[in-house]
């Protein structure tokens, strides 16, 4: 079973198995993909590109379909599949960072009494907050840049 991934490509990687066969993984949000078959050279994609991917299910998943996207068409095909743009355009680990402040955030504000619009606007608000100070750097860190 095959399923479309549209990402930006962070990086990507040369490989060979134990028999020399070549073959690249593309990482796209913080996941591997296999190309065997050298899409990845064929449509000239490198770091940083957006990219529309059929691949198979499960642990490996197999580049089956390779296609750059402009900014129009990747927006677009973000929303067919599903991706959530704002949420997913960074890292895994930027991802976890957000959903984290904003679960943080909700069970803040779980026991103030505000109307619900209002306790919304202060939710984004307080995860925002806590994001910057999750992402801050270091006490070590902002030691040595003073």
């Amino acid at each position: 079973m095959a399923r479309e991934v549209v990402g930006v490509v962070q990086d990507i990687l040369g490989k060979a198995t134990e028999k020399g066969q070549e073959y690249l993984v593309l990482r796209i949000e913080g996941e591997g993909y296999f190309d065997w078959k050298g899409l990845a050279a064929q449509n000239q994609v490198k770091a940083g590109d957006k990219v529309r991917l059929r691949v198979s299910d499960g642990q490996f998943p197999r580049i089956y379909d390779l296609e750059k996207v402009g900014d129009a068409e990747f927006k677009k095909a973000q929303a067919q599949a599903g991706t959530l743009p704002s949420a997913r355009t960074g890292s895994r680990d930027e991802f976890i960072t957000r959903l984290s402040c904003a679960r943080s955030a909700s069970l803040a504000l779980s026991v103030v009494d505000l109307p619900v619009k209002e306790k919304v606007k202060e939710l984004f608000h307080l995860a925002e907050e806590l994001e910057k100070w999750v992402k801050r750097p270091a006490r070590s860190e902002a030691v040595a840049e003073r």
